[in-house]
């Protein structure tokens, strides 16, 4: 039996597909999915038609913290494409940014590791240093400098136990280095510390990394805003010019 054929002369035929069904099902199920995907976080109040403005947002503090973790991590990434797309000084700034917030958090979790605060016992300067050599926070003889909250001063209004902390003390690398962030020292007739060098020698690595995150992000903040700008003055521009 001969069968038509396009060579022959023949026209195509319709003939049922044992298949079409499953397919469609298939079709239809794929769609659903895609349709899922594209509406999820668009969830809308029942009878008013808004955009739940929480869809997106953490529901707890892991996920929040953890929508934080990765978006520190995210920035060395971001940082090299932004260079590799030309955009050297602001790769740059990414870069730099990037750097000041995952030394915030290693100086954060150190901080609670090692026992960031001090809830117990005496806070008088005395026995807060022992605690402080007995967490392993200073060295036998090393000079632990008030360096946000003066020990004297409008620092005497504030409490021990709260100015007598952790966070608030910055060991300084030599006796030397603590008599110069406060004076000049007359022994070695040595003039006291400028500002810069205060900074430097004088305050925690969690306060400078904390500084340098928020200058980052700061210029991050102006940049995005003023190329936003850009962009709108140029859109507008081609309006007026049509």
């Amino acid at each position: 039996m001969r069968g038509d054929s396009f060579e022959r002369g023949g026209h195509p035929r319709s003939v049922p597909d044992p298949d079409g069904k499953a397919y469609d099902e298939m079709i239809r199920r794929h769609r659903q999915v895609m349709a899922r995907r594209e509406n999820a976080g668009q969830l809308v109040n029942e009878g008013a038609g808004q955009t739940d403005p929480t869809a997106h947002a953490p529901h707890g503090l892991v996920d929040a913290i953890a929508a934080g973790a990765a978006h520190v991590f995210n920035e060395p990434r971001e940082a090299r494409r932004q260079i590799e797309q030309g955009h050297v000084v602001r790769g740059l700034v990414d870069g730099a940014t990037a750097a000041a917030d995952l030394e915030l958090g290693r100086s954060v979790v150190r901080g609670l590791r090692r026992g960031s605060f001090k809830l117990s016992g005496s806070h008088s300067l005395k026995q807060t240093r022992k605690w402080l050599g007995q967490k392993g926070l200073a060295e036998n003889g090393q000079h632990a400098h008030h360096a946000l909250v003066p020990n004297g001063g409008w620092g005497k209004a504030i409490p021990d136990f709260i100015k007598n902390q952790p966070w608030n003390y910055k060991m300084t690398e030599t006796p030397l280095h603590h008599i110069r962030i406060h004076g000049a020292s007359r022994k070695f007739g040595l003039p006291q510390f400028n500002a810069v060098e205060r900074y430097v020698h004088g305050t925690p690595t969690w306060w400078k990394a904390a500084n340098a995150s928020g200058l980052g992000h700061g210029t991050q903040g102006i940049a995005d805003h003023t190329v936003g700008h850009g962009h709108e003055g140029k859109a507008h521009s081609r309006v007026h010019k049509r």
